[in-house]
């Protein structure tokens, strides 16, 4: 197919693949317990710009991707399953990339040996960019799943955040309401795995910052120096894109382009007994 397609128009179609969006561009105020059945994006503010949470095809790299860059809009949608804990505990969120199908997982193997140490006391720094693939995994969040309510509702991201709130601009916004999270994740009772941003890190191509693990002690999540290196996130509905020949027939890069697409259309034939061609043959 040479046509390029609205996200909007083809995620309805593509039952197996996609949910339709509710709110396209919205920040997302509630999530249900276990698998949403949706793709979102993690986004943060960093450097002046709006960038996604994004899992490099080739390598596993976890990066921080501007819209401008996002060459595959796959690699920054991410299914979320949500498992509450025991009272008095935050939820625990994992991730799930659209593209590479891979787990938000991260390793911290020889962390208190081989890597880095921070210039204050109880932080250490893994010395390689994160990749996925690791025996971490399950991170804690938001600590409420929210509510979709107009008003008076309990947002997951801060009181700013209500129903039909634009993403960009929040993730803008310089509001003491705006809420966003690291993600967190224990590797003991006294230790947690968290990604930060190293400002200085070079890149292959030249250019300078890399997402890397680190392991800080659990009373010192809190402490202003980290805070000023750790990465955090909302989540947020996808906007409206043009997909391109090719991300439709492998539907995000999830299929080979050689692969059939078969449409699916809610309601399939629109309460007549005309025949959906679309929905009917298998095409690419």
């Amino acid at each position: 197919m040479n046509k390029k397609f609205s996200t909007l128009a083809v995620a309805a179609m593509l039952a197996f693949a996609f949910t339709a969006y509710a709110g396209p561009g919205h920040v997302v105020t509630k999530l249900a317990e276990g698998n949403n059945g949706k793709q979102y994006q993690l986004t943060t503010y960093h450097n002046d710009k709006v960038q996604y949470l994004t899992l490099e095809g080739h390598d596993k790299a976890l990066k921080l991707t501007s819209a401008e860059d996002l060459d595959k809009i796959g690699t920054s949608l991410w299914c979320v399953d949500v498992t509450r804990e025991n009272e008095g505990k935050n939820p625990i969120f994992d991730f799930t990339n659209k593209a590479g199908k891979s787990v938000l997982d991260v390793t911290v193997g020889g962390w208190n040996v081989d890597w880095d140490k921070a210039t204050y006391s109880g932080l250490w720094v893994d010395k390689n960019e994160a990749h996925v693939g690791g025996e971490v995994r399950g991170w804690e969040f938001t600590p409420v799943l929210g509510s979709d309510a107009a008003t008076g509702g309990v947002y997951m991201f801060g009181s700013d955040a209500k129903p039909g709130t634009d993403a960009d601009a929040f993730a803008a916004s310089t509001s003491l309401n705006k809420k966003l999270y690291s993600l967190n994740s224990y590797i003991s009772t006294t230790h947690v795995a968290t990604l930060v941003w190293d400002e200085e890190a070079q890149n292959a191509d030249g250019t300078k910052g890399q997402i890397k693990v680190a392991v800080v002690k659990a009373d010192d999540l809190n402490n202003s120096a980290l805070a000023e290196i750790q990465i955090k996130f909302f989540l947020q509905e996808a906007y409206p894109v043009n997909l391109t020949a090719e991300q439709f027939n492998t539907i995000l890069d999830t299929q080979d382009a050689e692969e059939k697409v078969k449409m699916t259309f809610d309601k399939d034939y629109n309460n007549t007994e005309v025949i959906n061609p679309f929905s009917t043959n298998e095409f690419n």
